[in-house]
């Protein structure tokens, strides 16, 4: 039969040995330390410090209190300027949970996951309130040619002659994200892709949805940001032009879904006191705005002293709001010279307009041109009685 083993008692300590054990503790000694130093276990120096009433400290605090304050202070700067938590351990040789419990006792908030592992800066909250200009141009913008996907994705693309307008996009919100290329259609597209919960959620916020192309509506917006919202829808679905059939009047037309039209055309009606026309168009709708002169003022009102606009859409309009009607050779008939006699033989003349033009060899809108020089009403056709016929 095994003879049980026999263990030695404890070695008592003296009060001023629990005196010094609790005294080092206090400076910051750790438990192991003490140990070693003494010769006593972790128990019976636990036993002591709860005997004198000392608050044990946690592992962390323990490691903590070895830190120095200017070690402390680069831990905190190294994290804010966008190291990882785990790349802050490692380069100082310290553990991740010691490094969280640094920053929170440092009332340093520490990042969530997806923003750990953002690789570009962005501004979150660009599109939380719509308050300025630049903010109501790019939703507009946005609305138009931008995308919300239900991944948390946000993407835009433009022709590759307006890929400067993109950077202009992204200094807006303080992005450093790198610029995509499409190689689509005949000469490619420039866009970016962002992925950001936040940026999303602002922009649903305001009606730009995912699928939105049949169902974007405008957004409820202070009347002096209207202008610079509808610039920005103008830019991304729209087109600034000239007839020429109408002598190269301009024109402003504007593809979109029902309710974008409407809200286009509504604005409209504040500045020209004029309802333009909406028409379908396969599945989505067109709002034009065809007189020069109701045209010519809606690009006043659009592009007049703003801030931000497309380059080449903002030349265009200034070119087309000098357009002024000129008659030339080219849109003008010239009248056939008549005789002081024919003049007024097609002046006076009570037959019918195409009965005199065929009788001088003119065609009517030349006896018309006649009739209005002379100042003369066009009388109407005169009605002859009918012969009666007595059967």
């Amino acid at each position: 039969m095994a003879t049980p083993l026999k263990r030695n008692p404890p070695r008592r300590l003296s009060p001023e040995e629990e005196d010094q054990i609790c005294a080092r503790y206090v400076r910051g000694e750790t438990s192991c330390e003490l140990k070693k130093a003494i010769g006593v276990s972790t128990s019976r120096i636990s036993f002591v410090l709860k005997k004198h009433a000392v608050p044990a400290r946690r592992g962390s605090e323990c490691s903590m209190g070895k830190l120095d304050p200017a070690t402390r202070q680069s831990i905190v700067r190294h994290y804010q300027n966008g190291f990882a938590i785990d790349g802050v351990a490692a380069r100082f040789g310290i553990g991740i949970r010691l490094v969280k419990r640094l920053l929170d006792k440092s009332g340093i908030l520490i990042r969530t996951h997806s923003e750990a592992r953002r690789k570009y800066d962005i501004n979150l909250h660009f599109f939380d309130s719509i308050d300025t200009e630049e903010k109501a141009y790019w939703l507009g913008f946005i609305m138009a040619d931008g995308n919300v996907h239900g991944d948390n994705r946000f993407s835009m693309f433009v022709q590759a002659r307006d890929g400067g307008h993109i950077r202009k996009f992204l200094r807006a919100i303080g992005s450093n994200h790198p610029l995509r290329f499409i190689n689509s259609g005949t000469a490619g597209q420039f866009g970016v892709q962002i992925i950001c919960p936040d940026l999303c959620l602002g922009l649903i916020r305001h009606n730009v949805t995912p699928r939105k192309s049949l169902t974007a509506t405008p957004p409820e917006l202070r009347s002096d940001l209207k202008r610079h919202f509808y610039r920005g829808l103008v830019d991304g679905d729209g087109y600034l032009g000239a007839i020429k059939a109408q002598r190269g009047s301009p024109v402003i037309v504007l593809a979109g879904s029902k309710k974008c039209c409407v809200g286009f055309v509504d604005f409209v009606e504040t500045i020209i006191n004029h309802r333009c026309s909406i028409y379908p168009q396969r599945n989505i709708f067109v709002a034009h705005v065809s007189q020069a002169r109701h045209a010519i003022s809606v690009m006043h009102a659009l592009y007049d002293d703003c801030t931000i606009a497309l380059t080449r859409k903002l030349e265009k309009a200034h070119k087309l709001c000098e357009w002024k009607y000129r008659m030339t050779n080219s849109n003008v008939r010239r009248l056939r010279k008549f005789s002081p006699s024919q003049e007024s033989f097609i002046a006076e003349s009570h037959l019918p307009r195409r009965a005199i033009a065929i009788s001088v060899g003119c065609c009517v809108e030349t006896v018309s041109r006649i009739h209005k020089r002379h100042r003369n009403r066009i009388p109407e056709r005169i009605q002859y009685d009918q012969p009666s016929i007595n059967l």
